[in-house]
This record gives structure tokens, C-alpha cells and sequence, in this order.
């Protein structure tokens, strides 16, 4: 099986004109580099409204786990905000991995590594036009752009806010100085034989050093950013340098906002007594944001100090499996 480091020629010529950019067909993949996307690849479950078009998607991740041992999920908080985001938008329902068959001609997520795009960051989103052959990428920020713009409550903006900025700076920091190695790879790494598992350990300051470029966390954590910028030295430094007063001062900055935050965002749900934000009867972009940090804090960051925090709040906890059960049945 090919190794994920090594991407596909098809593939690779699609993210040299990344991010905005049609493209012209590909030339035809091998049977290994079939077998490779395929194992690879979790199909969306079509439904009677699903809704039929001449495009195909396809959300590239990071890597994904079970919940409740058969559905697929994506492992990091913003590819499984976009996972989830995109099937309700198009009334598919989550991945499932007793899925015998992947058709990669349907809507899916896919394990992408995230040197497949110029930034090193993902999620990405890839749709495909069938009828002219032409394929469309979008990184993160488009697509959530795209979303944010549905949003019409001035005060959801300001909780989606509160998310995207505050939780992931929290998330991010939880990531990189409260869990181990083998857990952050297992959250940004996919591995599939030995020669996987060793170049992980190789490559793991990288993925990690560019998670901090994502949603402008280096604009409000530089202390932390610098000693995190893509050099194994500075990594390795990094945890040397972790007592440091700046860092320090920043992480306990971060930990006290995100409390804050959590705190303002179970107050608003717990009066306004609805399911959902507004009293929609589907789930909001907010709803979705938030639920997928618990889903991932409760899966693959047990014991640290963000999932501590989380499991205070018993009504979010419910929230998030009420989002994952308008996605899934």
C-alpha cells in the first residue's frame, strides 16, 4: 500500500494551483493509487433528499476515528465542523465504517496529509463537476466564509466567534503542551504500516507547527507561536521552554478566556431552554462549531484540562450527540 507521505501524481498536480483554481481532468490513477484512496475514503450515505447535483465533493482531513465503534469522524475540530456542516447542508448523513463499498465518485471525506497544500493545513475541500470535467478547491477559510454568510443572527456571529477564536486557542494549546506524542499523532497523522509510523515521528513537529497558523492564533499567542514555528529544534526547545514566564503567562491567559467563554456559551443555552441555537429545529453553524470540540475533547483528549472543563456542562455534552443524531438518522 502506498504510504500517505507519498501523493498521488493526480493529486499533486491539482494542489500546484491551489487554492482557488478549475481545473482540467486528470490522467487515470493506478490500481495502488486506487487501493490507497480507497482506504483512505468514507463515503456520505445518500438519502431520499439528498440533494442530486453534476457535483461531487470531496473534504480532505487529517485522519478520523470511530464514535460508537461505526461512525466516522474526523478527528480534528475544524474538519469535523465542515464534515458535519456539509451533510446536513446537503441532507447526507455521516460516514459509517461498515461501509463495504467506496465509490470515489460520490461525496466523501478523505485522510489527505496536510503537505498536500502549499499552507500545510487543513481541512480542504475539493468539489468535481461531472458534466465538464472541472475540479474546484477551497481551503478553510473559503469554505467557512461561505458558511458564515448564511448566518443571519448578529448574536450567533458573536458565539460562532467565540468558538472559532477562544476554544481553538485553548484546543490548540491543550494539543501541544497537554497530550502526548501519540496522541497528537493520532489526531494529525494517518498511519497504515511501519514505514508510516516512522515517518510520523519524523514529521510530527511539522504537522503541528502549522496548526497555529490556522484562525490567526499567532496574532494572539506569539510567545507560544514562536517557539512552535516549523523547526524540530525549535520544537524540541519549545518543551524545554514551556515554564518560561511569556508562554506561561499566555497559556494561562488562553485557559482563563476559554473557561470564560464555556462558561457565557452553557448560560445562553441552559435559558434559552432550546434544543438548538434560535430554537431551530436542525442545527445551527454555532451548534455544529462547538459540538464537534466536545466530540473530539471527549474521544481523544480525555484527562486534559479542556476536557475537564467540558464535562461540567452535561446539557453541551447532550447538544453534541443531539447535533451527531440530525446528521446520522
Amino acid at each position: 500500500m502506498s504510504s500517505i507521505f507519498k501523493v498521488p501524481t493526480p493529486v499533486k498536480d491539482l494542489f500546484d494551483k491551489f487554492p482557488l483554481v478549475e481545473y482540467p481532468a486528470t490522467q487515470q490513477l493506478t490500481s495502488d493509487e486506487k487501493d490507497s484512496i480507497k482506504s483512505r475514503t468514507f463515503n456520505y450515505i445518500n438519502t431520499p433528499s439528498s440533494i442530486k447535483s453534476q457535483y461531487s465533493f470531496k473534504l480532505g482531513v487529517y485522519n478520523t476515528f470511530l464514535y460508537d465503534d461505526n461512525l466516522v469522524l474526523s478527528s480534528d475540530p475544524l474538519c469535523l465542523s465542515l464534515q458535519i456542516s456539509l451533510a446536513l447542508n446537503n441532507n447526507l448523513k455521516l460516514s459509517k465504517s461498515s461501509t463495504d463499498i467506496i465509490d470515489l465518485k460520490k461525496n466523501s471525506i478523505y485522510i489527505l496529509n496536510e503537505n498536500a497544500t502549499p499552507e500545510g493545513i487543513l481541512p480542504i475541500y475539493i468539489e468535481e463537476n461531472a458534466k465538464n470535467n472541472k475540479t474546484l478547491v477551497k481551503n478553510y477559510e473559503s469554505v467557512n466564509e461561505s458558511l458564515m454568510l448564511k448566518v443571519n443572527s448578529n448574536k450567533e456571529l458573536i458565539l460562532i466567534n467565540l468558538v472559532d477564536f477562544i476554544i481553538y486557542d485553548y484546543y490548540i494549546i491543550s494539543v501541544l503542551f497537554q497530550t502526548s506524542k501519540e496522541t497528537q499523532s493520532l489526531i494529525y497523522q494517518f498511519e497504515s504500516s511501519q514505514q508510516d509510523k516512522f515517518l510520523n515521528k519524523l514529521h510530527l513537529s511539522q504537522s503541528l507547527s502549522n496548526l497555529i497558523k490556522r484562525n490567526g492564533f499567532t496574532i494572539r499567542y506569539p510567545n507560544i507561536s514562536t517557539h512552535f514555528s516549523f523547526s524540530s529544534k525549535l520544537y524540541i526547545s519549545s518543551f524545554l521552554q514551556s515554564s518560561s514566564q511569556a508562554i506561561n503567562h499566555e497559556i494561562i491567559q488562553a485557559y482563563e478566556s476559554f473557561k470564560e467563554a464555556l462558561e457565557n456559551l452553557f448560560n445562553i443555552y441552559d435559558k434559552s431552554g432550546f434544543i438548538f441555537f434560535n430554537n431551530n429545529e436542525i442545527p445551527n453553524l454555532i451548534d455544529v462549531k462547538l459540538s464537534s470540540y466536545i466530540l473530539v475533547s471527549g474521544k481523544l483528549l480525555k484527562g486534559s484540562n479542556f476536557d475537564k472543563e467540558f464535562l461540567k456542562y452535561p446539557k453541551l455534552q447532550k447538544l453534541s450527540r443531539d447535533v451527531l443524531r440530525n446528521a446520522t438518522e
